[in-house]
């Protein structure tokens, strides 16, 4: 089972011992920087398909009304099921 609080514990103990060379110093370092862990810079995922506009999202509303499924309500308007859940399940604050 993996121990990452202490190994970096470890790593940082090892670092500061004054026998160790400056190349298994360097090692260290590079470890503990892979120890930490750094936000992608891109995290959202990137937009394959425009927002729909009003008309559209009237649309959706009143076919999924008529009881179709999701994935039904996006083939008739043209989009993906991510698009026509985005309208009928608006983000919550």
């Amino acid at each position: 089972m993996s121990n990452i609080p202490k190994a970096r514990e470890l790593l940082l103990e090892a670092r500061n011992d004054p026998f160790v060379t400056r190349k298994a110093q360097a090692l260290i370092d590079e470890a503990l920087g892979l120890l930490d862990r750094r936000r992608p810079i891109d995290f959202t995922a990137r937009k394959y398909l425009p927002s729909l506009s009003a008309e559209q999202r009237v649309e959706v509303k009143r076919l999924r009304s008529l009881g179709m499924s999701i994935q039904e309500v996006a083939i008739a308007v043209g989009t993906n099921s991510g698009r026509v859940s985005e309208v009928i399940n608006p983000p919550r604050d």
